[in-house]
């Protein structure tokens, strides 16, 4: 059985008007951003088409060529919506190959040889609250705070099964607003989001927690252009914006 729970800041009311819609964040179907990472590989995220998930509008999103290896990452969301002041990603494939691949390779170690495959009956996890507005320097919000548990099975035997605890918090501050260079143009109002990632593992009473660091540059009315993190710089070549149907 795996079980959440979730907090976040901020709400659906903005205490201030904002120009959020109808593309603070471009939305549109057939949007699409290029990037170039350091090692020289490139990927474009594309708005390929609008899906409803449980009554609500999301915008889905198509990866070329398909993202694989990537077990946790903010930026690799299945889809998204909007809400008057926020951007939602939705992260329920991401968190649950987290939890089928990577989980197991935490604590491989320990039982070097055998099998280990993750019980868990739940699909469904919080959404990721990637940007809130008005966006302002010093700025900051939970974008993501679950807790899950689970079993882990050795062996597919009923009784080598260990309870696990995962804590995953993910926590944005506003940090700069500033020019950002990329190879796709010169952006004058970039805001510098620091997004702080950190996980927590608890089994057998052994707790390990791993962090990260990610910065994302986020051009109003243009995207993500720059992100920055352990693996090296990706930055914007190309992209292209296709006209809101409320324009």
């Amino acid at each position: 059985m795996l079980h959440y729970s979730v907090f976040w800041c901020g709400s659906d009311e903005d205490p201030e008007p904002t120009a959020f819609k109808p593309n603070y964040f471009p939305d549109a179907v057939g949007t699409r951003w290029s990037y170039r990472t350091s090692d020289g590989s490139l990927w474009t995220w594309l708005v390929s088409d609008e899906i409803s998930i449980n009554d609500i509008l999301h915008q889905n999103i198509d990866y070329l060529p398909e993202v694989t290896g990537k077990y946790l990452d903010i930026l690799i969301p299945s889809s998204f919506r909007f809400t008057q002041n926020q951007v939602f990603f939705k992260v329920d494939e991401r968190i649950n190959n987290y939890l089928h691949n990577g989980l197991p390779k935490v604590v491989e170690d320990e039982f070097t040889g055998l099998e280990i495959r993750v019980n868990s009956d739940a699909e469904l996890y919080p959404e990721l609250l990637f940007i809130q507005t008005p966006l302002t320097l010093n700025s900051q919000w939970d974008a993501f705070d679950a807790t899950i548990t689970g079993n882990l099975n050795l062996q597919d035997l009923v009784l080598l099964q260990l309870a696990f605890d995962v804590h995953i918090n993910i926590h944005c501050k506003v940090l700069d607003k500033k020019v950002v260079q990329t190879p796709a143009g010169t952006f004058e109002n970039a805001f510098q989001l620091q997004y702080e990632t950190d996980i927590t593992h608890l089994v057998l009473s052994n707790e390990k927690t791993a962090k990260s660091t990610k910065m994302i540059w986020f051009v109003p009315h243009v995207g993500i252009v720059k992100i920055e993190d352990d693996e090296g710089v990706t930055e914007l070549i190309e992209y292209n914006l296709e006209p809101s149907i409320d324009e």
